[in-house]
């Protein structure tokens, strides 16, 4: 196995590459990227402004990983977890469509592997 894929660091600056091409996307082109995932509703300020903190919080992730913080990728195992129990929410009670749970799944499966990676370090 690649020793990179074992690295949860490694792990975060990909990630970081991943949340930087969505939150570009939905800065820039949501009216292109929405539909791909079968959103159609109308493009207002909070598209943009997710857009800008996904960009911003790429950052965070891409130096995190760079400078090989163990406790920020450890904290990101919790939230990226979370993605999928939050998205489910969503979607149960109406507001938000079906393919944001595969979004969701993604950010979960990210969050596995740098828990994997992570409980080799110790």
């Amino acid at each position: 196995m690649n020793s990179k894929l074992k690295d949860p660091y490694f792990s975060l600056v990909l990630f970081s590459i991943y949340s930087g091409i969505m939150g570009a996307a939905l800065l820039f082109l949501p009216k292109v990227l929405l539909p791909l995932f079968n959103v159609h509703e109308t493009v207002n300020s909070w598209t943009y402004m997710l857009g800008f903190v996904l960009i911003c919080s790429s950052f965070y992730y891409l130096m995190s990983g760079l400078g090989k913080n163990f406790h920020f990728a450890r904290l990101t195992v919790y939230t990226r977890f979370a993605a999928p129990v939050v998205t489910l929410i969503l979607f149960l009670s109406g507001n938000a469509p079906v393919n944001f749970i595969l979004l969701s799944i993604v950010d979960a499966s990210g969050g596995l592997w740098t828990f994997l990676c992570l409980r080799k370090l110790k």
